[in-house]
């Protein structure tokens, strides 16, 4: 055998145990469990139309109809929007162009990298907006899309997600129902992914919700209690003085004659603004945080659009 033969040869050993390593990283898995949800139509003594159902692989796909094995959710169309008792929308400036109205978060029992998430729907599909993904310190939002009805017909949606660089263990998936005639049913979700090289070989398993992303948090007290045992608190450096030949900050009206204004004027204008924009406008300075910070343009607050901003953590 020549040179050549052997090298290629080679080449193409190491090419078909690169590919079998890449399929073996590649790992398919059903939900493990239910983390939170918004609503079910099932009670909680009981499994039939509960979000428990959402565990494992599907029981009733692909028959289509209604199921108690699947998942319901409460509401469907507009109906409970245009009721009488139904609640008025306040501070519709912060809502976002593609609106949910539910939503379910699960847990794999693995971390990946997400390469496609898959649907299981049973009855009335459509209802899915968007899919987030539980990052190390926030939610990455893998995928975001308009509310629709196909039909009486059950389907598995496998939409195009983007790639991101982190593993995860934890989705959200949210809904939106105006279209849906009747309620819409899950049977089951799908997780596809990439595992990481040294998670596939050396981590277990048995991952709980919290403690794969967050590092412990010390208590309070605890906190506290070292701080005085160390006396850090009495050797901290006094206060630096300004020189006083430094350049002073300017103080005056930036603003020109908008700031001459009425602040019941200026508070009408803000009371249009959705919260990112008055978070702004008090970074602006004094006078605009004042009013920015004025108690009546907080009155009625809705904070749904923002809670992948926030964590208990």
């Amino acid at each position: 055998m020549q040179n050549s033969d052997i090298i290629s040869s080679l080449f193409w050993f190491k090419n078909e145990s690169e590919e079998e390593d890449k399929d073996h990283l590649i790992l398919e898995q059903f939900v493990h469990n239910v983390e939170d949800f918004s609503s079910q139509y099932g009670s909680e003594i009981s499994v039939s139309y509960t979000a428990f159902n959402l565990r494992g692989p599907p029981s009733n796909f692909p028959d289509y109809g209604d199921y108690p094995q699947a998942f319901v959710m409460r509401t469907y169309g507009t109906w409970w929007e245009e009721a009488p008792s139904a609640q008025k929308d306040y501070m519709p400036q912060n809502a976002s162009a593609i609106t949910s109205q539910d939503f379910v978060e699960v847990s794999f029992e693995k971390a990946v990298y997400p390469l496609e998430v898959s649907i299981f729907e049973t009855y009335n599909p459509g209802a899915l907006v968007r899919i987030w993904a539980l990052g190390p310190t926030t939610w990455m939002l893998l995928w975001e899309g308009e509310p629709e009805y196909v039909g009486d017909t059950p389907r598995i949606f496998s939409p195009p997600i983007r790639q991101i660089n982190v593993p995860t263990r934890i989705l959200r998936l949210e809904f939106n129902h105006k279209l849906l005639p009747y309620y819409t049913e899950l049977d089951a979700v799908l997780l596809r992914g990439r595992q990481p090289a040294n998670l596939a070989k050396h981590l277990r398993n048995n991952f709980s919700y919290s403690s794969l992303f967050y590092k412990p948090v010390v208590e309070k007290g605890q906190l506290l209690n070292r701080i005085i045992a160390s006396n850090l608190h009495e050797n901290i450096a006094p206060q630096i003085v300004t020189p006083r030949n430094q350049k002073q900050i300017d103080t005056g009206p930036p603003l020109g004659d908008f700031q001459q204004l009425p602040d019941e004027t200026t508070l009408c204008v803000m009371k249009y603004l959705d919260i990112q924009s008055l978070c702004r406008c008090a970074q602006v300075n004094r006078h605009f945080n004042r009013l920015a910070s004025d108690c009546i343009l907080y009155r009625s607050i809705d904070l749904r659009p923002y809670w992948h901003c926030v964590q208990s953590q």
